[in-house]
């Protein structure tokens, strides 16, 4: 029995390989691979933020601090330790993991926002870069302005506005906070390069029907201008230019009856 058992696992180890290799053999190859780079602290985050026109890489860690990457020569080039801000520390330094987590930046790299993972009481954390200078968090009037968790938060390309979950919209030029809307979706949101619109998934109910997970546009030169339906579900992306919007994935629903609708992508202009 003993034999047969060694057998069956060579035998599936082998099979493992041959999958392996034709696997790779028949995957499509986009591109040529450049670099890699390891860290046991950068698991379970899901946390990174791309600053394009900088070409580099901010990955949040486990551990309470984020890696500075320079993408062209694939190396760490900084770190940002939130060991280096007491008022922030202090409140996070005796959890098991400190988790960066819905790491944002603007195109130029000059600004990052964060939050902290299980502890809402830090709410958002946004640093200057270079610098590191500490902008803003929780302490200081910048938070999450709802008791649920949170799950998401997104910096415009130029970094006027910040966008967090359940509506809650800053623009840190005027220094103004409004609500969108109650249940808005900010973890899957997206500005114009011109930082005039803001779209988002959210819940609205539109003559007693209920439509989830639809994309609505919220104008942000005025603020006091409903949100616009867009009657599309999914996941929104705005060309650079902001004349095209692209939803795609995630499902909708509407109801009473409930009604589930079909995963899709579109592009509307």
């Amino acid at each position: 029995m003993k034999r047969v058992a060694m057998i069956a696992i060579g035998m599936l180890a082998l099979l493992v390989q041959v999958y392996e290799s034709r696997a790779q053999e028949t995957l499509p190859r986009i591109g040529v691979l450049k670099w890699t780079i390891t860290s046991p602290d950068m698991w379970n985050t899901e946390s990174v933020a791309y600053a394009r026109n900088a070409d580099i890489f901010f990955v949040g860690t486990s551990y309470g601090y984020v890696l500075v990457v320079d993408t062209e020569q694939g190396q760490i080039v900084d770190t940002i330790n939130l060991r280096a801000y007491p008022g922030v520390w202090e409140k996070i330094k005796g959890q098991s993991q400190q988790r960066v987590i819905h790491l944002g930046a603007t195109h130029d790299g000059s600004l990052i926002a964060f939050g902290i993972d299980n502890t809402v009481k830090v709410g958002t954390v946004m640093i200057e870069y270079p610098s590191k200078r500490l902008l803003d968090s929780s302490e200081r009037g910048l938070g999450f302005h709802d008791h649920y968790p949170p799950q998401g938060l997104v910096l415009s390309p130029k970094g006027r506005f910040l966008a967090m979950d359940y509506g809650v919209v800053i623009d840190r030029q005027t220094g103004k906070t409004w609500k969108t809307t109650q249940r808005a979706q900010f973890g899957w949101m997206c500005f114009d390069e011109a930082e005039t619109m803001l779209a988002y998934r959210t819940d609205s109910i539109i003559n007693g029907v209920t439509f989830d997970g639809f994309v609505v546009i919220q104008p942000l030169a005025d603020t006091g201008i409903a949100p616009v339906n867009t009657g599309l579900y999914g996941f929104p992306a705005f060309s650079d230019d902001g004349s095209k919007l692209m939803t795609s994935g995630g499902t909708g629903s509407v109801y009473p009856p409930r009604v589930s609708l079909e995963s899709k992508a579109v592009v509307m202009d």
